[in-house]
C-alpha cells in the first residue's frame, strides 16, 4: 500500500514541475503603459544689454505717458511688440528699474516751417504705489 500512496503523490509533483514564468527567457510586454520622458529643449533667453534695455525703456516711457501705468497694462501692451516680439516679464522689469534709475533721452518737434528743430528732453520713471509715473527733467 505504501508503494501505491508514493506513486500517486510523485504524480502530483511532477504536474506542477513547469518553469515559472519570471525565469522564462520569452520578452514579456509590460503590463503598465510606461511613459517615457522627452526633453524639451530650453528656450534662449534674451540677454538684457544696456542697448536693450534703453529702447524698451523708452517703449515703457511712452505707453505709461499713454495711461498704461501698472504692471499688467504695460504687459499687455509690452506682449507682442512690434519690434522685439514677445517680451517677457523679466525683460519688462529690467526696462523699468532701468527708467527708474536713469535719465532717457526722447526727442520732439518744436515749432512749424523754417524754425522747427529737435529738442531732447530727459525723462525718468517713478512709481507711487502700484502704478507708474513720468518725471520730465
Amino acid at each position: 500500500m505504501s508503494i501505491g500512496l508514493n506513486i500517486i503523490w510523485r504524480e502530483n509533483d511532477m504536474e506542477d514541475l513547469s518553469i515559472p514564468s519570471f525565469l522564462l527567457r520569452k520578452k514579456v510586454e509590460p503590463t503598465k503603459d510606461v511613459k517615457q520622458e522627452v526633453k524639451v529643449p530650453t528656450k534662449k533667453k534674451r540677454s538684457l544689454t544696456t542697448l536693450y534695455k534703453e529702447k524698451l525703456a523708452l517703449d515703457v516711457i511712452n505707453y505709461v505717458s499713454k495711461g498704461h501705468n501698472t504692471f499688467g497694462k504695460l504687459r499687455k501692451c509690452l506682449s507682442t511688440h512690434p519690434t522685439y516680439g514677445n517680451v517677457e516679464d523679466r525683460e519688462i522689469k529690467s526696462a523699468i528699474r532701468f527708467a527708474m534709475t536713469n535719465r532717457i533721452p526722447s526727442s520732439r518737434v518744436i515749432g512749424k516751417g523754417k524754425t522747427r528743430h529737435l529738442a531732447i528732453s530727459y525723462r525718468m520713471l517713478s512709481i507711487k504705489s502700484k502704478t507708474y509715473e513720468i518725471i520730465d527733467l
